[in-house]
């Protein structure tokens, strides 16, 4: 799940666009974050975060989603939701000012809100698998996977963390921690340790730091890196293994505009067939 405090923003930047008054984003905003509360493992809970689920085997052993019937299935979410609002939209504006057509109207918003969460995490966790049945059983199976994610949803900074091969009694580990300068730009301030030792000899150590553009080297995080089971693809603590999240190119960005992107298809398809209702809508939303 990308962070909460980062739908809010997205969530409340994009309605505002769209003269929708700040009570009424921010209500909305709050709906879109309180899809984090439900963080279960099953296709129906995992889709809402755009991620897939895990479901039983034949032989009743929890394997991941099939990765193109979770893009249909969550596709499908979406167009449904955007169908049901432009039906509800045209209901609300048949009904007289007041009250209930005001309440309507503000339950209507909260739901895009809450879609536009599912919209969002897209671009955050590119139908990543969520195996853990919970917040709490995720912090105890990957806790660090957890927060290197965390890094990778503020679309400023990134974490690399790699345990290299115990090949001959030797062993190393690197990591690399840094900063998106600029949220639209791969311009990175980077730190890189790393220690090499073994056979009884006392670890090489290394200390790099500087700027990068675009990618930072082999430890450069990658959408496939936190694509994999698990939240992270957490591998650390076996022989091999490679943990990392990052600032993926332009996510928030991305995740920006494919919620106005949303708003707007249904701002113009309800002026196609009635200019007035996007109008009414808005309205009865203040």
């Amino acid at each position: 799940m990308a962070i909460r405090s980062v739908h809010a923003h997205i969530t409340t930047t994009v309605l505002k666009e769209f003269c929708f008054s700040k009570q009424a984003c921010e209500e909305a905003a709050r709906v879109s974050v309180a899809v984090d509360d439900n963080q279960g493992n099953r296709p129906r809970d995992t889709h809402l975060h755009a991620k897939r689920g895990v479901a039983a085997n034949v032989q009743g052993k929890l394997v991941p989603e099939d990765r193109s019937k979770a893009i249909s299935a969550i596709s499908q979410l979406i167009e449904n939701s955007r169908k049901q609002f432009l039906s509800d939209i045209k209901r609300v504006s048949a009904l007289a000012p007041g009250k209930t057509k005001k309440a309507e109207a503000i339950s209507i918003l909260n739901r895009i809100g809450k879609i536009l969460h599912t919209i969002q995490d897209r671009e955050f966790h590119d139908y990543g698998v969520w195996s853990h049945n919970g917040m709490a059983a995720a912090l105890e199976a990957d806790a660090l996977g957890l927060v290197l994610h965390d890094v990778h949803d503020t679309g400023f900074g990134y974490v690399s963390v790699a345990g290299g091969s115990k090949l001959k009694g030797r062993w190393s580990i690197n990591s690399t921690v840094g900063i998106s300068l600029f949220k639209n730009h791969n311009i990175h301030l980077y730190s890189h340790y790393g220690v090499d030792a073994g056979c009884g000899r006392r670890g090489n150590h290394t200390v790099t730091g500087g700027l990068c553009f675009g990618g930072c080297g082999s430890t450069r995080p990658t959408r496939p890196s936190y694509a994999a089971p698990g939240p992270l693809g957490r591998t650390v603590g076996k022989a091999e293994g490679q943990v990392s999240s990052g600032a993926v190119k332009k996510v928030w960005g991305r995740a920006e505009r494919a919620s106005r992107q949303f708003v707007e298809s249904l701002r113009q398809q309800l002026n196609r067939s009635q200019p007035a209702l996007w109008r009414e809508f808005l309205e009865a939303t203040h």
